[in-house]
Formats: structure tokens, C-alpha cells, sequence
């Protein structure tokens, strides 16, 4: 009975040790997830809104929720909070009066301050050359 309770200790240990060598790997990828879903959500907004203003004459939407589901099919964009591979970000529509211009900027996917990230940035941001950079 001793010996078995100390095979179980040991096996508790090794699989604590694999844990925390493990974590930095599994911590990047849960990581990723998230960044990769709300950079393509900017990505799919920045292709809504050259097809809205193709159809109306070069404007923008006053609002992002505007585009759902016509030009944006991600009830996503209605909303000013929403999930990104499970992480609460803000989602902010800056309505530009243009496209085309890299120093302004369109939309924006940030985490709210008391959401940590383990990252050094804290968001995506839309710019209006349709290029989605890290903010």
C-alpha cells in the first residue's frame, strides 16, 4: 500500500512538471486563436465596407451594424462588446470619411483594460488602406 501511494505522488508530479512545460505552448496557442479570429473579423469589416460604399456612391455607414447581414454576415458587428476565440473585446466603428487613407483609421477590436491578455498589445486596429495592424 506504501509503495502505491508512492507511485501515485510521483505520477502526480511528473504530470506537474509536464503541465508547467507545457503551458508557454498551449498559452500561445489559445493566444493566437483569438488573435487570429478578431484580425480576420477586421479584415471581413474592411471588405464590407468597400462593398457598401460601391453601392451607395463612396459613403460609409454611419454604424457598423449597418452591414449585418446584407454586406457583413457576422452578428458580431452589431454589437459593441463582443467574443473573439472566447475573449471579451470592444469593438469601436471610427466612420472615417473615406477609404483608402493609411493614417486613418476605420474600426477597432480592443481588450477592455481589466481583461489581461499576456500579450503587449492590446487590440487590432483597421486603418484605411484596409490594412489591419496590432495596436
Amino acid at each position: 500500500m506504501h509503495v502505491k501511494y508512492k507511485l501515485i505522488v510521483l505520477v502526480m508530479f511528473l504530470l506537474a512538471l509536464a503541465g508547467l512545460a507545457l503551458y508557454p505552448a498551449l498559452r500561445g496557442t489559445v493566444c493566437s486563436a483569438w488573435s487570429r479570429s478578431a484580425a480576420l473579423f477586421l479584415y471581413e469589416v474592411g471588405d464590407a465596407l468597400q462593398k457598401y460604399a460601391l453601392d451607395h456612391n463612396g459613403h460609409l455607414p454611419d454604424s457598423l451594424p449597418v452591414l449585418y447581414p446584407k454586406y457583413l454576415d457576422d452578428p458580431r458587428c452589431r454589437d459593441a462588446l463582443a467574443k473573439f476565440g472566447g475573449r471579451r473585446m470592444v469593438i469601436t466603428y471610427f466612420r472615417p470619411d473615406k477609404l483608402g487613407d493609411p493614417n486613418v483609421a476605420v474600426a477597432e477590436i480592443r481588450m477592455p483594460p481589466d481583461v489581461s491578455s499576456g500579450v503587449s498589445w492590446r487590440g487590432w486596429i483597421l486603418r484605411g488602406d484596409l490594412r489591419v495592424h496590432t495596436e
